[in-house]
């Protein structure tokens, strides 16, 4: 979704004040770290499991 509306999003954030702008930007960095980070745990427990079925 945020490819879809990048352009629209950025024209969005370049209206918002310096300091709001580098916080938004810092938020969605960590959020997209966090859900990262839970998607590999799911993967090495999908893996992990699939391993001992076959």
């Amino acid at each position: 979704m945020i490819k879809r509306n990048r352009r629209e999003m950025m024209t969005w954030l370049e209206n918002k004040e310096p300091t709001e702008r580098s916080d938004l930007l810092k938020a969605a960095r960590k959020g997209c770290k966090t859900l990262r980070e839970q998607h590999m745990e799911i993967e090495k427990r999908f893996f992990k499991t699939s391993t001992k079925i076959c």
